[in-house]
């Protein structure tokens, strides 16, 4: 991933899987956006609603 303007940026790394980990996403992610605020990371199972979704994003108050 490339970021022309990084700083000042938040990342949220949100992904889905039927049962695979997010491994070491946020430490290969880091370097490429430096000056980027990197938040918690989530991992939503492969059938996840869109009630959850949108229950966590309330609760990241961005």
């Amino acid at each position: 991933m490339r970021f022309s303007r990084r700083s000042g940026k938040t990342i949220i790394q949100v992904v889905t899987s039927g049962g695979s980990g997010m491994g070491n996403t946020s430490m290969e992610l880091a370097p490429s956006c430096p000056g980027a605020e990197l938040k918690e990371r989530k991992r939503f199972d492969a059938n996840v609603s869109l009630g959850e979704l949108k229950e966590w994003y309330k609760k990241l108050k961005l």
